[in-house]
């Protein structure tokens, strides 16, 4: 008899190697659906500060599937306040979904993306940059193995499914890197 884990072995197995958060990765398309936007801030406002917060024109909210399968929730233009900051962006910031190949668990990733059209930052004098974050992955290999205890609790030969880890890139942020001409060459 041959097995492959479900959901619930397989998170088990991810939370034992430490790769589990949720606020980056989920199992299903449901706990997909309830993502945060990681590409607003959550900090809280200092106490003295007074002024403007929000610019009706900074969020292009669109649901838009890319190729790489990843599925845009909406963008943040560059020049316009971080939600609930009196901060600016320097760089036009996509707030994404990517489902990964059906081998890999857990199948879907929070991202944010750096604009395709939006390279420059920083009046022209840096680029925008993409920046990851590493989280360990489970890859179903389609080998299987012998389970001793489970064949002897069934009393017949029980083969469960191999499962490797690996690293895999969450594209978290973009990062305005400035040109060394910008201050002197230094």
């Amino acid at each position: 008899m041959c097995l492959r884990l479900n959901e619930s072995q397989l998170l088990q197995r991810l939370k034992d190697v430490g790769g589990y958060n949720p606020r980056y990765v989920a199992i299903n398309k449901k706990e997909a659906c309830k993502f945060t936007n990681l590409s607003t801030d959550l900090q809280p406002l200092p106490r003295n500060f007074s002024g403007p917060f929000k610019n009706p024109r900074e969020r292009r909210k669109r649901i838009v599937t890319l190729s790489s399968g990843s599925v845009l929730r909406g963008c943040w233009s560059r020049g316009f306040f971080v939600d609930g900051s009196p901060l600016k962006r320097l760089c036009t910031e996509c707030s994404a979904t990517t489902q990964l190949p059906s081998n890999v668990f857990p199948p879907f990733i929070n991202e944010v993306l750096c604009a395709d059209d939006d390279h420059f930052c920083y009046r022209h004098i840096g680029l925008c940059i993409q920046k990851v974050l590493k989280f360990t992955f489970l890859r179903q290999t389609g080998e299987f193995e012998r389970d001793d205890d489970l064949s002897i609790l069934v009393g017949a030969d029980v083969y469960v499914e191999k499962t490797e880890t690996f690293q895999q890139d969450i594209r978290s942020c973009c990062e305005c890197r400035v040109f060394p001409f910008a201050f002197g060459g230094r």
